[in-house]
């Protein structure tokens, strides 16, 4: 059985959209991949970070229509994985484990999480869009 804890670091997007990073482990990528598709939640890999960024992988998700996709594919990662402790974690050092977790008590530790990460996104996306090039620009 293999008791090395699953992290996924969470995290505002380096994208003008409403999103929010999810940093795995390079061989859940195509799992949790799979599962932000069906979701409805998939937005890509943004291109700076497609290889891997040290020992996590990058996946962009929506948040567009809430927290919900996101919360599901934790939840079905955790489901999958009951052998294993499943850490979330952000920018700031902070952390929780959610598995293990009745559903109740997940949502309780995992919505107050990503609502965080997600107020973040919103505080620095402006810093992604990119003014609309006008005639004079051109020009």
């Amino acid at each position: 059985m293999d008791e090395t804890p699953i992290v996924i670091d969470v995290g505002p997007a380096s994208d003008p959209r409403p999103a929010l990073q999810l940093r795995v482990p390079p061989e859940m990528f195509m799992e949790v991949a799979n599962d932000l598709r069906r979701e409805q939640v998939f937005l890509g890999t943004p291109v700076t970070a497609s290889a891997s960024m040290g020992e996590l992988t990058v996946l962009m998700a929506s948040i567009a229509g809430g927290l919900g996709g996101i919360a599901a594919v934790i939840r079905a990662v955790t489901g999958r994985h009951r052998h294993r402790v499943v850490r979330l974690t952000n920018g700031e050092g902070q952390s929780i484990e959610v598995s293990g977790l009745p559903p109740e008590e997940m949502d309780t530790r995992l919505v107050p999480f990503l609502v965080a990460e997600q107020k973040k996104h919103e505080e620095v996306r402006h810093l992604y869009e990119f003014p609309a090039l006008t005639e004079e620009d051109e020009g």
